[in-house]
């Protein structure tokens, strides 16, 4: 992955995670999906267009509503986010 030269540094305690040294964002990678936490829409477009865009062909869904196929729904006021596979439970009835 070629964040490392963008000023991104993996952490030593959780692999797959990324920070930036400058910019207030973290990122995780998981297969080819990213999970980005970022404060500023600056810092996420830092991370999209001067590294990302440079090298890969990508999309973006700033909805927000599905990582890893996991569906979030996102409770910003309440503080929490719901996360579900929405069909997993069919689907892994149907295969055993």
């Amino acid at each position: 992955m070629l964040v490392t030269p963008h000023g991104y540094l993996a952490l030593r305690c959780n692999p797959g995670m990324w920070r930036h040294d400058t910019h207030d964002i973290i990122l995780t990678l998981c297969v080819d999906d990213f999970g980005i936490k970022y404060s500023r829409l600056d810092d996420a477009n830092h991370l999209i267009l001067n590294t990302q865009q440079k090298y890969y062909k990508i999309s973006t869904d700033w909805s927000e509503k599905q990582y890893c196929c996991l569906t979030l729904d996102w409770q910003y006021v309440k503080r929490y986010v719901k996360v579900s596979m929405t069909g997993y439970v069919p689907k892994a009835l149907h295969k055993f």
